[in-house]
């Protein structure tokens, strides 16, 4: 398999050397056509084998030309011939990606960063497409900070940071047009319906799965444990019926996102599990335990076992909730969970000197029987 690109790149340095006179109108498209034909020829006659790098070979090859074009246009390029045939040996370069990418995708290098010409052909169509399906987004009142995440992964100028690769380009351009074409005429009826969608979509930045964990939590954060636990597994029906639309991902090296966040889905079910079953052998027979304590007492005594680690709880909400249900005091025989909350994180020096001299009577007792 020969390399098909040293003429153009002749073409190029004689160009940018200013021996425009040395080329003729017909030779860039002739050019062209012969290089097309070669890269076929090759691609159906050759080594299966050498295919895939024959390919990335030409396609580095022009990201190579596409560069020295880059920093040309940065230079003079005076005379009106010399810019027709600058312009000229730009668009082949285009138009042979173009072919590339349209006839041979499978053996591109995906993981190739796009040359900042190229971006800047590709980026206005796709940053029309996304303008409008961000207000389509704004109009249906779908969260600001979803929008904002989609936002940030659409190239914003031809020298993006970090560097947009092909494969990534690819999966925008497409994600956008789907997008369009599931929501244009038909806006999300809320923010889920589009996390579903995007799911679908294997759209799997750690920004989106972040933003999917927060918005899950602050679905439950309202709800008694039984409901926490019905809203779970709903979400993880959804995710399981959520078929996918693409098998390709925007970020190679992450998981798919419907993966990752099942497994976030299920440790929160067995955690809420965990408690509810905490619960059901701690109180088996009776809704109440009746302690010797007052409210802002108990607070202390259950914050104190959290701290050292004999309670296991990371989230304080359902502690309050669990004692708001399961205990109650001398002055209280229904402990409100405000009470509580607020005895939790305020209290008073008799009241701790309360509860330390219960821990001393229970040391005292634990040196004498064991």
């Amino acid at each position: 398999m020969n390399y098909e690109l040293f003429v153009l790149e002749s073409l190029i340095e004689d160009c940018l050397e200013g021996k425009q006179e040395e080329i003729t109108e017909t030779f860039i498209p002739e050019e062209k056509l012969r290089i097309s034909a070669a890269i076929r020829r090759n691609v159906l006659t050759g080594d299966q084998a050498l295919i895939t790098p024959f390919i990335h070979q030409h396609q580095h090859g022009l990201i190579w030309m596409l560069k020295k074009m880059e920093q040309a246009e940065k230079g003079n390029i005076n005379s009106k011939t010399q810019q027709r045939i600058y312009q000229d040996i730009l668009d082949v370069i285009i138009t042979l990606f173009d072919e590339l990418e349209e006839f041979y995708p499978e053996y591109l290098d995906q993981t190739t960063a796009v040359p900042a010409l190229m971006l800047k052909e590709r980026n206005a169509g796709l940053q029309l497409k996304w303008n409008t399906m961000q207000t389509i987004f704004m109009q249906a009142n779908v969260q600001t900070r979803l929008i904002d995440i989609l936002s940030e992964f659409m190239p914003s100028s031809a020298h993006s940071s970090p560097p947009v690769c092909y494969g990534q380009l690819n999966y925008l351009d497409s994600l956008t047009q789907t997008l369009s074409d599931q929501f244009a005429q038909s806006p999300p009826r809320d923010t889920f319906e589009l996390i579903i969608f995007l799911i679908r979509l294997n759209f799997n930045p750690t920004t989106f799965y972040d933003f999917c964990n927060e918005f899950l939590i602050q679905s439950l954060d309202s709800s008694t444990l039984p409901s926490r636990l019905e809203l779970l597994y709903y979400f993880k029906k959804r995710l399981t019926q959520a078929t996918l639309i693409t098998t390709t991902y925007y970020q190679k090296d992450l998981p798919s996102i419907n993966e990752s966040l099942t497994q976030m889905v299920d440790a929160e079910i067995e955690y809420l599990k965990s408690i509810s079953t905490l619960s059901e052998n701690l109180a088996p027979e009776t809704k109440h335990f009746q302690v010797n304590l007052t409210v802002r007492q108990l607070a202390i005594f259950i914050n104190l076992q959290i701290s050292c680690g004999i309670i296991i709880a990371d989230k304080p909400k359902i502690i309050h909730e669990y004692v708001s249900e399961h205990y109650s005091t001398p002055d209280a025989d229904k402990i409100s969970e405000k009470s509580f909350k607020n005895a939790y994180y305020g209290n008073s020096a008799a009241d701790l000197d309360k509860v330390l001299e219960k821990i001393t009577q229970m040391l005292i007792i634990g040196q004498k029987k064991y």
